[in-house]
């Protein structure tokens, strides 16, 4: 707590990409409607790539958290590819007794929340079958161990 407002942590990269802005900034109406604020940490780069000296600096905003003053964090964990620094995230949160909510990863001890977006696909892939009649379809779906590949596959 900051004075008389709540603080809630908000963890994720490249927060510039409007899907994640979409979230941020009704989230950050939502929490000043109700007395909260948000103090958010973002790397610019998605940490994906292990030993690259930028993206080392990139990730140590992580460890910049104060938890102390954190009634809440939340943690976009596939927006931060680098297993160790959610890990530290979770790690200290649970040290400091900072409840954590976790969006579209799941992560044990924490409030797990996922966006559905199979069901998207599949209306997207409909659309495009029934409206414009497509009958030769070529579809990438991403990365072969991504959840949402997966997905999109299955749909």
């Amino acid at each position: 707590m900051i004075g008389k407002y709540k603080i809630i942590g908000v963890c994720l990269s490249r927060i510039q990409e409007e899907d994640r802005l979409n979230c941020i900034k009704p989230l950050n109406e939502f929490a000043c409607a109700h007395g909260y604020r948000l103090l958010i940490f973002n790397a610019f780069e998605d940490l994906y790539l292990q030993d690259n000296i930028n993206q080392i600096g990139e990730g140590a905003v992580f460890q910049l958290i104060q938890y102390e003053m954190l009634d809440a964090l939340i943690l976009f964990g596939e927006t931060i590819k680098k297993q160790e620094i959610r890990d530290m995230i979770q790690e200290n949160c649970r040290r400091y007794q900072v409840p954590l909510l976790c969006i579209d990863l799941y992560m044990k001890g924490a409030v797990n929340f996922s966006f559905n977006y199979a069901n998207t696909f599949e209306a997207l892939c409909r659309h495009v079958i029934k409206d414009h009649h497509a009958k030769r379809i070529f579809m990438m779906a991403g990365l072969q161990e991504n959840r949402f590949s997966q997905e999109r596959v299955q749909a």
